[in-house]
């Protein structure tokens, strides 16, 4: 395989915007902390002590529910909550915006997105009995 470039790859962004009713937002966030229960983070407090949080509250830095959030953190908000879909808006990243993204990864994370990739697709592949 030769040395993968960011040419290899296709970098889109997806924007949905969704109308919900209060009851609506409310579960969606109590759908959010429950999907997110095992998500660990990780951060240095200022005097240096490293702090673990598990789970996420989907709350805005004063206090209120993080709705948007919250609805990032679902698949369907639509088939999951009715949620009603009243636009989309769509975006084929370009060479400085994919840049943003990608500096701050690891040095082989082509290889690496490249490698889960196949291993997804030779698992189907075995699933469906395509593979020998």
């Amino acid at each position: 395989m030769s040395k993968l470039t960011n040419d290899d790859f296709v970098f889109v962004e997806v924007t949905k915007t969704y109308m919900l009713t209060s009851d609506q937002a409310k579960r969606l966030v109590s759908i959010a902390r429950l999907v997110c229960a095992d998500t660990q983070s990780f951060s240095i407090e200022d005097d240096g002590s490293e702090l673990r949080t598990l789970g996420e509250d989907f709350l805005t830095d004063d206090g209120q529910p993080d709705y948007a959030d919250a609805a990032g953190q679902l698949a369907d908000p639509e088939g999951l909550l009715s949620a009603e879909l009243v636009s989309t808006s769509t975006l084929n990243l370009d060479d400085t915006q994919i840049e943003e993204f990608t500096s701050y990864w690891p040095e082989d994370w082509r290889e690496e997105a490249y490698n889960r990739q196949h291993n997804i697709r030779d698992a189907g592949d075995k699933k469906a009995g395509w593979h020998k």
